[in-house]
């Protein structure tokens, strides 16, 4: 999953079951995917600002 958007949506669902949980070990993981997706879709919207990474290092795309 590399949409930023999709991520920010899972991260809504998540604070929205956090809220309703009876558990406090449930409302923690909750939160803590709530943060990572959230963090995850920044970092995506970050490197996608940027020039184009390639995954080879090689101009003609050869791996070395």
């Amino acid at each position: 999953m590399h949409d930023p958007q999709e991520l920010r949506d899972l991260a809504r669902k998540c604070r929205a079951m956090m809220n309703i949980s009876l558990r406090p070990s449930v409302s923690r993981q909750l939160w803590l995917w709530t943060a990572e997706l959230a963090d995850y879709a920044d970092e995506i919207e970050r490197c996608s600002e940027g020039s184009p990474v390639s995954n080879t290092g090689s101009e003609k795309g050869e791996l070395t």
